[in-house]
């Protein structure tokens, strides 16, 4: 499984930077996600299935840290050591137009590294419709509270009625 797994990803084959790879579902709904469902069904249109990615840019200092990667342009962390993908001996970049800071990402990703799977994400998700409504000891799903009280509310109609 690759969700949640630390790598190093490349726009252009030449300069790979950490990220954090992620799937559909570690990101809350919206562009991002409507994003890889448009490049999933485009990929897989042809009949072979090759499976993008949601890759988390570690180190930019802008509103989109996202991208929709091909697997071949992602390589996981112990792959990218052999690869020596490793930190540039120089010191940041101050004048890169992406604002994109080499050991601020190394750093960033040195912690999410430390950090179990489930809270590698340096973002907030927000809530999906099907999670649990009343926190992690709740018994049912949002879904299910609804359709309880939506039975209820039409169960009171039909006794007003029967009156």
């Amino acid at each position: 499984a690759l969700f949640l797994q630390i790598g190093f990803a490349s726009t252009n084959n030449r300069n790979y930077r950490p990220v954090l790879i992620l799937g559909p579902y570690d990101v809350s709904p919206g562009e991002v996600r409507n994003c890889w469902l448009s490049k999933f069904h485009e990929v897989s249109r042809d009949g072979v299935l090759r499976f993008p990615l949601i890759v988390y840019w570690f180190g930019l200092n802008r509103t989109r840290k996202f991208s929709i990667m091909n697997r071949q342009d992602v390589s996981l962390y112990d792959e990218g050591l052999e690869r020596k993908f490793c930190p540039p001996a120089t010191a940041r970049n101050k004048k890169s137009k992406d604002k994109y800071h080499a050991l601020d990402a190394w750093d960033e990703m040195r912690e999410a590294r430390r950090r179990p799977l489930c809270e590698r994400p340096p973002f907030i998700k927000l809530k999906e419709y099907y999670e649990e409504v009343m926190g992690p000891g709740a018994d049912r799903l949002l879904v299910e509270y609804e359709a309880e009280i939506r039975q209820r509310k039409n169960f009171g109609d039909d006794q007003e009625n029967s009156e």
